[in-house]
């Protein structure tokens, strides 16, 4: 069964032309992978998919439910969320009060968010409970990659868009991504993926 579908989905920019009428479907608990060159307009799409831009054409429906011109928040609480190519971390604040941001999108104390991201640090192994109380900016690009996508997963996604998870990490550092992706499919959680290392 779908979760995602896009149908004819297009993005212009003036005379440009980012995505025409771009198809496809992801299924539940699916990994699915976005290949192109750069500039081809993968990062757009994911961008369109969470709300951050608005398609000039087309539908996207999740689990059933027409998402696209919702706002960002909307999109996020009804289940898809997205980490982008370059980290967005609150730099000021510390791991773990970035990752409960992302709880608080589907709860309301912040007690209730702060376990959740800690519930989520598990994914990630010992790596995070380790960074707790340090300022996100302290960190290198792969941890602060991780935080990110711990972030999105406290959000209990039913789909993540993963721009280019393991850019700038080293060989051991992508595999543990990769073992993350397969227990989030485990899970029952599907994930779509920008990647350049295949």
């Amino acid at each position: 069964m779908s979760l995602l579908t896009v149908k004819g989905l297009t993005k212009r920019f003036g005379g440009l032309v980012a995505l025409a009428n771009v198809e496809f479907s992801v299924a539940e608990a699916e990994i699915f992978g976005i290949i192109g060159p750069n500039g081809a307009g993968k990062t757009t799409l994911f961008n369109v998919l969470s709300g951050f831009q608005r398609a000039d054409a087309g539908s996207i429906d999740l689990a059933g439910r027409r998402i696209d011109g919702l706002r960002p928040e909307q999109i996020c609480r009804a289940g898809l969320v997205r980490t982008f190519q370059t980290s967005r971390v609150f730099a000021d604040m510390t791991v773990l009060e970035n990752v409960a941001v992302g709880a608080l999108s589907r709860v309301n104390r912040v007690a209730t968010a702060i376990e959740c991201a800690r519930r989520t640090f598990g994914d990630f192994g010992k790596r995070l409970h380790d960074y707790e109380p340090r300022p996100a900016e302290t960190l290198s690009w792969a941890n602060r990659a991780r935080v990110e996508m711990a972030r999105a997963l406290a959000c209990e996604p039913r789909l993540i868009a993963l721009d280019e998870p393991a850019a700038g990490m080293n060989p051991a550092e992508s595999n543990e991504i990769v073992e993350l992706l397969r227990r989030l499919k485990a899970r029952g959680i599907s994930v779509l993926l920008i990647e350049h290392n295949m």
